[in-house]
């Protein structure tokens, strides 16, 4: 299937930086719309870059009319300031994107989530991402996907020590992480950016990926 259009939010995060280039340098997809709050400063023929106020992300989609939308907004609790600000960003947005796209007659979403997410969990991070699950699933989209990525692996434009520690427990570590727990190990955010264009192109109903399955798919 060919995205004729796309729009992506986040590129300038690391799985959304990841995905802009894996967009770019696909023969599958024609156009490319980058909204963010701040350029992606990336020229290139096929990528239309528009800065927003978050308020403002939704209402472009109508004006867009995309094929696919791919959602990779995200951010700490630590970065935010507080839990009102995290789940603004973490739960309120992707689920306004996701109304706002079925409104418009978009057919095809896929959001970055997170391993563990729990709408019941007692852990508000991974309750938050559950609840944006939830609500993405139920916006009235045709086709939803949502990925589900372990620690992240990647160059990022900032600096957090705690996932670096994360990384180091992570490559000592991830040879014992087999069975159930293969889905914990960490991931390239290249590799979580292959799988989400691969699982875009041939969408059809609502799915949840997680972490090792996101691998296996862009292995191919």
């Amino acid at each position: 299937m060919k995205l004729n259009k796309v729009v992506l939010y986040g590129a300038t995060g690391l799985v959304g930086g990841y995905l802009l280039d894996e967009l770019i340098h696909s023969a599958d997809v024609e156009r490319i719309v980058s909204i963010g709050r701040r350029s992606t400063e990336i020229k290139h023929p096929k990528v239309e870059s528009i800065t927003l106020s978050p308020e403002n992300f939704a209402t472009e989609i109508g004006r867009m009319a995309p094929d696919a939308v791919f959602c990779c907004l995200g951010t700490t609790r630590a970065k935010a300031g507080s839990k009102q600000a995290f789940r603004k960003v973490d739960y309120e947005l992707p689920v306004a994107i996701a109304k706002a796209a079925a409104i418009s007659g978009v057919k095809t979403m896929v959001v970055v989530s997170s391993i563990g997410a729990n709408a019941s969990s007692g852990n508000f991070y991974l309750r938050t991402k559950g609840e944006m699950e939830r609500d993405v699933l139920a916006a009235g989209l045709e086709n939803v996907v949502i990925v589900r990525p372990s620690l992240l692996l990647g160059a990022r434009m900032e600096y957090r020590f705690g996932e670096k520690i994360g990384e180091w427990f992570m490559k000592v570590f991830d040879r014992f992480m087999t069975g159930k727990w293969q889905k914990y190990r960490a991931i390239h955010g290249r590799s979580v950016a292959v799988a989400m264009l691969r699982l875009a192109l041939k969408a059809k109903g609502k799915h949840v990926f997680e972490s090792d399955q996101l691998a296996e798919i862009a292995k191919y």
